[in-house]
């Protein structure tokens, strides 16, 4: 009678181990399926989004900045935020 009664109680176990791994299994899934689909809402952004060009850069002093070096940082900054050229 203890053997049936252990017998059970293993199956139970190894029955509750296979649902908890596909639960896990799940719940991973469902994780890398939210994160594809944020990315691709981001990358989906990036055409509709606005760019304020003032908040790219700091404001330019002509008596003690280069304007040089203002129009090299405010292109990385236009590139890096995508900002169409003819923008």
């Amino acid at each position: 009678m203890e053997g049936v009664l252990e017998e059970k109680r293993e199956k139970m176990e190894e029955c509750r181990q296979i649902r908890e791994f596909e639960l896990e299994r799940m719940r991973l899934a469902n994780i890398t399926d939210r994160a594809s689909v944020s990315s691709e809402d981001l990358a989906g952004q990036g055409v509709n989004r606005r760019v304020n060009l003032k908040d790219l850069v700091p404001k330019f002093d002509p008596k003690n900045a280069d304007i040089n070096l203002f129009f090299e940082i405010f292109e990385r900054q236009a590139k890096k935020e995508k900002v169409a050229e003819e923008r």
